[in-house]
């Protein structure tokens, strides 16, 4: 049955309605989610994560390959000049989009590189062993998935900043595991279209929170012969993988069951609205439950008796194992009686489990699918007279409008050269994602004087690029170069890691400031976008994150994973301008398609003798239709292996 089996919620498909369902398991009865709990530790106001002193926590944009079952083995491969941990000692992952999963383990090993990057292998460990305190109070939302999988027979997913999860699909009889498909015919549309979800977890005093406010709408044309069962295969359906805190994220994904116990055909749409969940605390669980608004509508019926549950599952992982978790949503039966009439009820049922031995030791609680808040919904009958007004409810939409799902992209070939300039190509679009093949790179104005590969002074070069790696996920490409800003005593030490054919790299930036007096320090990461072979596009903002978006919804992003920038997205000239100008980019984007260019700026202070590390990624994410590049825009496509086209106002190659 596994964690979030529908335990004792079954019910009996027979029933006259709400008198046969459960009630609350071992005798808690439900907490109104906005009242206090008598549950709950004092000191959950905010988060608070204190790793053990022999625990390290990989930072932001350093992992870059996790390898293996995180419930037996597995390889963390970090990039170059990052703390490795001793054996013995712990690895913590946070969860975040280079890492969706997470991880948290014991040293078993470690190594490296001839390129420089390490490689750890560690065994699954529990919170109590890696940290001191582990407190979370945190509140998420479908706008904080770092992985969207769209679900499908061959399911796709995507890694990039914020493309908006979508919990929605039109689900048919395929996408079902059945004990018996004779006869058997459905649709069920459901559109979770916003999910909020509060998480207070402390793993010390065993107590855990989960109160997600949901509204789905459900549409459903259910016709079956005689009595079966089905379930929603997981691959089919679409999902959601969210961060909470360090290496602990919560997995969102429908859960779909049906029942059928003879002969019958109905059509029904649904909506219920609330806040659904579960509380834990030690062995102690009970359920977390609001007031159930609900939208119904009864449209056609013939006879027999079904039951249906569409709701949202929610495992919380710990690095990647199913550690906990809860699962809520409508439930809903339908029943024909002799009369010809059909009367449908309607509760909420909520699941919830914490595993032994993940969290932390010895703890381990279940509560058993109860249904909450049941109530008669309509009742029909065959020769009631058509209705005179319209109804007081609208009827969910029978079809869900359908948008690209977007999946990770393919770069290849990244070069670095010795002014900081940069390519990477798309064998997508056989070309690289710059004009002029590579109009990319880092500048920066030093005490108010531009430096760059571009625009402004030239960079003095001091080292590099040395390029070393494989390529492979377990030993990237590590390539190093080292620039100077004339004699202002400011240079930069840049490391960029990559993996052919993934949809990213990462960029680490180290300044140091040998001089005698403070620099003030503006970097940029920017380009002039050609993708698509597209000089045309438009500027999308996520959080810590700016896009340039093709006319067929490709894009190319650039995220901060160090903190403190700056964005922008304008005509690509603008764009070399505010660098010539040494001004800080102004978090602007437009929304009109024109010959754009993008990137991040960090305003930075470095001491004397000071030194100051900016992390980013530069990623390619596409949506699955995009197909060919088609050329939208005034300057027609440059034929492989030829410059494009001159442009006015085009940074000089030097």
């Amino acid at each position: 049955m596994g964690p979030f089996g529908s335990g004792s919620s079954s019910g009996s498909l027979g029933s006259a309605g709400p008198t046969n369902e459960p009630g609350p398991a071992e005798g808690f009865a439900p907490i109104d989610p906005d009242a206090p709990s008598d549950w709950a530790p004092a000191a959950l106001v905010t988060t608070e994560i204190v790793p053990k002193p022999q625990t390290v926590v990989a930072a932001a944009g350093t992992v870059l390959s996790i390898s293996g079952d995180p419930n037996a083995s597995q390889v963390v491969v970090l990039a170059p000049g990052q703390a490795i941990p001793a054996v013995g000692g712990f690895l913590a992952v946070d969860v975040d989009q280079d890492a969706p999963d997470g991880a948290l383990g014991r040293v078993q090993s470690t190594g490296q590189n001839p390129s420089g990057s390490s490689a750890v292998t560690i065994t699954p460990a529990r919170i109590d062993e890696a940290y001191e305190v582990f407190r979370v109070n945190e509140t998420v939302t479908l706008d904080d998935a770092v992985r969207y999988d769209a679900g499908a027979t061959d399911p796709n997913s995507r890694s990039g900043p914020s493309v908006g999860a979508k919990i929605k699909k039109n689900a048919n009889v395929g996408m079902f595991e059945c004990k018996s498909t004779a006869g058997l015919e459905f649709t069920v549309d459901f559109d979770f279209n916003t999910i909020t979800t509060n998480i207070v977890f402390d793993a010390f005093a065993q107590y855990l929170r989960v109160t997600t406010e949901i509204a789905p709408q459900i549409s459903a044309a259910l016709k079956a012969a005689g009595a079966t069962e089905c379930t929603s295969r997981n691959s089919s359906m679409p999902s959601a993988w969210l961060p909470v805190a360090g290496p602990v994220g919560i997995l969102f994904r429908p859960k779909v069951e049906l029942k059928f116990d003879a002969e019958l055909e109905v059509s029904a749409g649904l909506g219920v609205t609330g806040k659904r969940g579960i509380e834990i605390s030690g062995a102690r669980a009970r359920a977390v439950s609001g007031v159930t608004p609900w939208t119904k509508e009864l449209r056609t019926t013939l006879s027999g008796g079904a039951s249906a549950f569409v709701g949202l599952e929610a495992p919380i992982s710990l690095g990647g194992r199913a550690s906990a978790g809860f699962s809520a949503g409508p439930r809903a039966s339908f029943e024909a009686s002799a009369d010809g009439c059909v009367e449908a009820f309607g509760g909420v049922r909520i699941n919830g489990f914490v595993e032994v031995d993940l969290f932390i030791a010895n703890w381990r609680a279940q509560l058993d699918g109860i249904v909450v808040g049941t109530t008669s919904l309509t009742r029909a009958c065959e020769d009631d007279p058509a209705p005179t007004t319209q109804p007081t409810t609208t009827p969910p939409p029978t079809t869900i409008p359908t948008e690209p799902d977007i999946v990770p992209g393919s770069l290849t070939g990244l070069q670095i050269d010795a002014m900081l300039r940069c390519r990477v190509d798309s064998p997508r679009d056989g070309r690289s994602v710059f004009y002029g093949n590579n109009s990319c790179g880092t500048h920066a104005a030093v005490n108010g004087v531009v430096f760059g590969g571009l625009v402004g002074s030239p960079w003095t070069p001091v080292s590099g690029p040395a390029d070393s790696g494989a390529g492979t996920a377990a030993d990237p490409r590590v390539v190093r170069t080292s620039v100077a800003a004339g004699e202002s005593g400011v240079s930069l030490d840049q490391v960029d890691t990559f993996v052919e054919n993934a949809s990213s790299y990462a960029t680490t930036i180290t300044v140091r400031n040998t001089g005698s007096s403070a620099a003030r320090v503006v970097l940029y990461r920017a380009a002039d976008c050609y993708l698509s072979q597209s000089d045309f596009g438009i500027g999308e903002l996520f959080p810590g994150a700016v896009s340039c978006t093709s006319p067929d919804g490709r894009r190319i992003s650039w995220t901060d994973l160090s903190g403190g920038s700056a964005r922008k997205e304008a005509f690509y000239a603008t764009i070399w301008s505010d660098i010539e100008a040494g001004v800080a980019f102004d978090d602007t984007a437009l929304a009109d398609y024109h010959d754009n260019g993008a990137g991040l700026s960090w305003e930075i202070d470095v001491p004397a003798g000071g030194t100051a590390q900016i992390r980013s990624r530069f990623s390619l994410d596409e949506p699955l239709a995009a197909g060919t590049a088609q050329r939208q825009g005034r300057v027609p496509p440059a034929p492989t292996g030829t410059p494009d086209p001159p442009k006015p106002g085009a940074p000089v190659q030097r």
